[in-house]
């Protein structure tokens, strides 16, 4: 939708779950021979400026990005993330939050392709001026589901495709699904992540059981920092289908996924957070 911004959630502990596991995806990837085509569905601006008038309204990243950076015994694959973020932060407060685009660009190489998708106007300038002349970046403004489903095997590339919708439609929880499974069968050899948030009256349970019996492979990774309320609104965590991955790569990304969870844990004796915005 037109609507969203997400400058005025960056850096929060959803972003934390998914920019990490993608940093992690994206390092096993580069591992490997050949053209990597990093693809995202809804890339946002890119960068994001956590002093600016739309991320001080909510504050998210103080108990996002800022908790991650200051926990101690990350592990490494955790550690390896904060130490990217910590390039564009010369400060212990953060000011800068890289988002996923700047962390595809900042990991791949001179030879591989990046295709964004954003069709909010202003997300979509600022996008292109943080890539400015990058040759491997091309920004479409256009629905990233529709460029997504396009997508079939290149001669050389191995295809990282983030499929991360806001979830402000709620037919998006199905169709995150049905595109994962479409690009699956048209390039068998695609990573796919597909974010989503975990959500107080447990929505995204309809998402969950349609990857269930339409993607059986697909490992679920999860952080959660505050117990479920039917009665409540807002994130309560945030998670990951991870698709197409070696079963050794999914390995690495849920016991990622099961640090950010220890890192967000309230401490013992003390009162859960509340769901985010």
């Amino acid at each position: 939708m037109l609507s969203y911004q997400h400058s005025f959630h960056a850096g929060n502990r959803a972003d934390v779950l998914k920019h990490a596991c993608l940093h992690l995806t994206l390092r096993l990837m580069r591992r490997g021979q050949g053209e990597i085509r990093y693809v995202e569905t809804h890339a946002g601006r890119g960068l994001y400026d956590l002093r600016s008038a739309a991320a001080q309204k909510n504050r998210e990243y103080e108990t996002g990005i800022a908790v991650a950076l200051a926990a101690k015994g990350a592990g490494p694959d955790l550690a390896a993330y904060l130490s990217f973020v910590r390039r564009f932060n010369p400060t212990r407060a953060p000011r800068w939050y890289p988002g996923s685009p700047v962390i595809a660009a900042g990991l791949l190489a001179p030879h591989d392709r990046i295709d964004l998708a954003e069709l909010h106007p202003q997300e979509h300038a600022a996008l292109e001026d943080t890539f400015g002349d990058d040759p491997r970046v091309r920004i479409a403004k256009a629905n990233g589901f529709e460029l997504a489903a396009k997508l079939r095997p290149g001669a050389a590339a191995r295809t990282a495709l983030l499929i991360d919708p806001s979830y402000e439609l709620k037919s998006d929880y199905l169709a995150v699904v049905d595109l994962a499974e479409r690009v699956r069968a048209a390039d068998p050899r695609a990573a796919i992540l597909v974010w989503y948030p975990v959500m107080a009256d447990g929505r995204e349970g309809v998402l969950l059981r349609r990857a269930e019996s339409r993607l059986p492979e697909a490992a679920v990774l999860q952080a959660v920092w505050a117990a479920p309320d039917p009665k409540a609104r807002g994130l309560v965590g945030a998670g990951l289908l991870a698709v197409g991955l070696p079963r050794q790569h999914a390995r690495r990304l849920r016991a990622l996924s099961d640090t950010i969870s220890r890192v967000f844990a309230p401490p013992a004796g003390a009162a859960a957070s509340g769901p985010d915005d």
